[in-house]
């Protein structure tokens, strides 16, 4: 169970990690933290290559009013929610777990 608080940190399972917040719109490479929230109109992030990340966790937040294209590194299809994707949207107000098996960035 993950919850997003005021401060900017996430909770998840008893363990407190620090969130980024960025309104920033272009490219963010996902690796710094594991939980991020974004507050801005619209904006790409690339997740990193799924190789060499089974058991990463990241928490994602739109608070945002546009959306947010998230894109799997070198447009490979390693994001799955319904099948496997090079791109996933998340749109204003939505949120998304990506859990990594070394294969795919799972979308919980």
């Amino acid at each position: 169970v993950a919850t997003f608080d005021g401060d900017g940190t996430v909770t998840t399972i008893g363990r407190r990690i620090l969130g980024v917040t960025t309104s920033a719109a272009g490219t963010l490479t996902l690796g710094n933290s594991h939980a991020y929230s974004f507050t801005g109109t619209t904006t790409t992030w690339t997740l990193p290559a799924v190789s060499g990340t089974t058991g990463v966790i990241y928490y994602i937040k739109n608070r945002g009013s546009g959306d947010i294209t998230l894109n799997a590194a070198a447009a490979a299809n390693e994001i799955y929610s319904t099948s496997a994707v090079n791109t996933y949207t998340i749109n204003a107000g939505g949120a998304i777990i990506l859990i990594s098996d070394g294969s795919f960035f799972n979308v919980q």
